[in-house]
């Protein structure tokens, strides 16, 4: 896809992360209704261009991977948040979804260790906005920068 052309069909994507970020920053929730309307625009999404088994792979993947986290963890990961990644993995696929959970748990890792060192306390720290972001990055630079990491192994 030319650099326009995903730009101008990610536009959903980012009205989605730019709501449901502010929803996850000021209540701590990620609204069911809203993690929906992401993955319906998804599924527009692939209807038009996009593999289906790429997509259902994602949703498995991205769903399944914080799933299991939440379950290991026993509630510190929020169920939206599983719900969200599913939705994300719907859009990018199994490469395109690992990429965003690499660069969300990143960023989230340095900004708590950031804020443990600062001393700012807080009881949680909503990951919603770090798979937001990381997703749109992957969305519109994950080819990009899964193709320049092939040529380094």
């Amino acid at each position: 896809m030319s650099g326009w052309w995903q730009l101008l069909t990610g536009l959903p994507l980012a009205a989605e992360v730019v709501i449901l970020s502010y929803y996850d920053l000021r209540a701590g929730i990620l609204p069911d209704r809203l993690v929906s309307i992401l993955a319906a625009l998804g599924v527009m999404r692939i209807c038009w261009y996009g593999s289906w088994k790429e997509a259902i792979f994602g949703v498995l993947l991205g769903g399944g991977l914080l799933l299991l986290l939440r379950l290991l963890s026993r509630g510190g990961m929020g169920g939206g948040d599983v719900k969200f990644s599913a939705a994300l993995g719907l859009w990018l696929g199994p490469p395109g979804i690992l990429l965003t959970l690499l660069l969300a748990f990143v960023a989230g890792g340095l900004v708590a260790a950031v804020m443990l060192l600062s001393g700012t306390r807080r009881r949680s720290l909503p990951f919603g906005p770090f798979l937001g972001v990381a997703g749109w990055l992957a969305y519109l630079y994950g080819s990009a920068w899964l193709n320049w990491y092939g040529i380094w192994l």
